[in-house]
């Protein structure tokens, strides 16, 4: 069976690096949100009198930069390591592109389990879905509400602790 279409491909290539850029930025925004509820809460540990010594306040805050620092790291790993699959990428390219239909997620599918049987449909659909993604805006194919809600539980904390410390 022959490869898909560059059109086709460069695509699905697109989505998965939104995918994993969204991914990396999603899991960075949780790590920044532990720090800072680490950061707060040592404050209100000072604050309380709960902290016996500088010393104790100093090997806390090490800490948690250094848990901040190590948890991001694993995040970075993490992600450039993980891989969506090909369906999963068909299927959010044409939810954001409605004429598409279900033509990516079929030729995905015939691709990748080697179906020859299908081959002659495999190239009518794949010149339809090129016709079809010359026309398509090249956009982001994923929701980012949750990088805005993430954002701004992180601006608010951030606004917190300006006004604790």
């Amino acid at each position: 069976m022959k490869p898909l279409r560059v059109e086709v491909e460069s695509r699905l290539q697109t989505a998965a690096s939104w995918w994993k850029w969204l991914l990396f930025l999603r899991r960075s925004l949780m790590v920044a949100i532990a720090f800072m509820i680490a950061i707060l809460l040592i404050g209100l540990m000072t604050s309380a009198g709960w902290m016996p010594s500088l010393g104790m306040l100093v090997l806390l805050c090490s800490v948690a930069l250094g848990g901040g620092l190590l948890a991001w790291a694993v995040v970075a790993v993490s992600t450039a390591d993980s891989m969506p699959e090909r369906s999963q990428m068909a299927s959010a390219v044409e939810q954001s592109y409605v004429p598409l239909l279900d033509r990516l997620n079929t030729l995905v599918f015939i691709h990748d389990n080697r179906e020859d049987d299908l081959s002659p449909y495999a190239d009518a659909i794949e010149k339809q879905a090129v016709n079809v993604l010359q026309a398509a805006p090249d956009q982001c194919p994923f929701r980012r509400h949750r990088i805005r809600t993430l954002s701004a539980i992180l601006i608010g904390l951030v606004v917190l602790n300006g006004f604790f410390y």
